[in-house]
């Protein structure tokens, strides 16, 4: 067999041909799934101030949490928790049955951990002196807001 490695051109990376070879080649195992879907939210004041916004992807039938940010001045006050259960709700009716993330040591384990997310994987020193960690939160629930 010869073999020739190369960078893709820009139609070959458009044409998307790649994705949908994994994906027909996944659902051999697990059976078709639905398209990825987004679901991105913000926070703000009553005067317009951005206090915090979350972005995420719900990839087969998971919740992907890609950024929760929350404005210093709005830490430790509920903000960043509204808006994970705000996404986990919207992303239940989007078809999630869990969520995962990923978040540094110095970052907000704790947060999540109060949230029911639990860790699952951890890169130590994924930047010298700092993991990154993994966490998990199985069987999403529907929660009234606290």
């Amino acid at each position: 067999m010869t073999l020739q490695i190369y960078p893709p051109t820009e139609d070959e990376v458009r044409s998307g041909v790649l994705g949908r070879s994994l994906r027909e080649f996944n659902y051999r195992a697990i059976g078709p799934y639905p398209e990825t879907q987004t679901v991105h939210l913000n926070a703000r004041s009553g005067s317009g101030d951005l206090l915090g916004g979350i972005r995420s992807i719900i990839s087969i039938r998971w919740l992907i949490v890609e950024v929760l940010w929350v404005a210093d001045a709005a830490r430790g006050r509920g903000v960043g928790a509204a808006l994970l259960r705000e996404c986990e709700a919207r992303a239940m009716t989007l078809g999630a049955h869990s969520a995962w993330l990923h978040t540094f040591d110095w970052q907000a384990p704790g947060f999540y951990a109060r949230q029911g997310y639990v860790e699952c994987a951890r890169m130590r020193d994924y930047v010298p002196g700092q993991d990154l960690i993994t966490m998990e939160k199985r069987g999403l629930v529907d929660r009234a807001p606290a």
